[in-house]
């Protein structure tokens, strides 16, 4: 499209399926299914393909651009880019290979990323292989050069080139310009950069770490347990208490479902001191302003858990979300009185 050649865009179009048919090849062969993991990597080694792709061919036209033969521009513009491009490529395979080299030691965070950071290489080395090896014997059997000709004709092809025209080349002044001004500004340029990498390292404590993001859940979910042996009357009012609160206190709730009573995991009976109530909210695209989302409506909620004594009230994983809570306590043991 920039080269403005439907040719040359089919050629960089096509480093695509190939480089992604040789991955799944390599795929097979490593034992690596396609799964969510792998389609991850996929996905982002598909964002990654064309780049080599594009700096050879946009070399090889500047060549042909120059009124050199197909053949010689082909190979001096591959040639010129090699290093450039190899160098690119293993500057990004290195980020994943200590994924792979220290995947034992990672524990499930090595076994999570193994196939993304294998799908993720695999597809980068066959990038750089289409590259340096069909790009340039493509370029030089089918790409030519339409050299555009001022004829005075005013269609849609002169607009569109002349537009494209111009864009690059205020591209190009703005660029020069920009050069221009941090090599007379050396000093204050590399101070800059310094004080913004040193900016970047102490806002890393207020950015907060959890293993996984909480998902934008559209409903809250808070479950009551009382002293064992309470009635299920009594779990009831309690429950009907916390949600009168409730109804006063959130806008923007879609509807509520209340349950009272369970099942205990530990007796396989019946329990009655137990009970959840889940507040559905409105999506956010059908959400008015001034309504409450899953953080404000728990921040609502959170002042009413400490109204009843002897009560434990919290919030409950939410089976609709994704996500899960920010907490999460496993007890394991054989003694099932201490699990108690």
């Amino acid at each position: 499209i920039f080269l403005r050649s439907l040719k040359s865009t089919f050629i960089v179009g096509l480093s695509i399926p190939i480089s992604v048919m040789i991955t799944l090849f390599l795929m097979y062969f490593k034992g690596i299914t396609i799964n969510m993991i792998s389609m991850a990597g996929l996905l982002l080694g598909i964002g990654m393909l064309v780049d080599n792709s594009i700096v050879v061919l946009e070399n090889i036209y500047s060549y042909r651009q120059r009124d050199a033969k197909p053949k010689v521009a082909a190979v001096l513009g591959s040639q010129e880019m090699v290093m450039s491009i190899t160098g690119s490529t293993l500057t990004s395979v290195c980020i994943f290979l200590p994924m792979l080299m220290f995947q034992s030691k990672l524990g499930i965070m090595g076994q999570m990323f193994h196939d993304l950071a294998y799908t993720i290489i695999f597809s980068l080395m066959c990038s750089l292989v289409v590259a340096v090896a069909l790009v340039p014997v493509l370029t030089s059997s089918y790409l030519k050069i339409d050299k555009i000709v001022d004829t005075g004709k005013q269609g849609l092809t002169y607009k569109v080139n002349r537009a494209f025209n111009k864009f690059f080349y205020n591209l190009d002044s703005w660029y020069a310009r920009g050069v221009t001004f941090v090599l007379h500004h050396r000093k204050a340029t590399i101070f800059s950069l310094l004080g913004l990498l040193i900016l970047s390292f102490a806002t890393i404590k207020f950015v907060g770490f959890i293993f996984m993001p909480e998902s934008a859940a559209n409903s809250v979910q808070v479950d009551i347990e009382l002293p064992k042996g309470t009635r299920l009357e009594v779990t009831e009012e309690t429950l009907q208490s916390f949600d009168a609160m409730a109804q006063k206190e959130l806008k923007g709730l879609k509807y509520t479902s209340m349950t009272v009573g369970g099942t205990s995991v530990i007796s396989s009976g019946s329990e009655t001191n137990t009970g959840s109530i889940t507040y559905t909210l409105y999506p956010e695209k059908e959400r008015e302003h001034g309504w409450d989302n899953e953080k404000s409506a728990k921040a609502k909620l959170r002042k009413y858990f400490n109204l009843f004594p002897g009560a434990n009230v919290k919030f409950g994983t939410n089976m609709n979300s994704a996500g899960s809570s920010a907490i999460s306590v496993d007890i394991k043991s054989d003694d099932l009185d201490l699990v108690r």
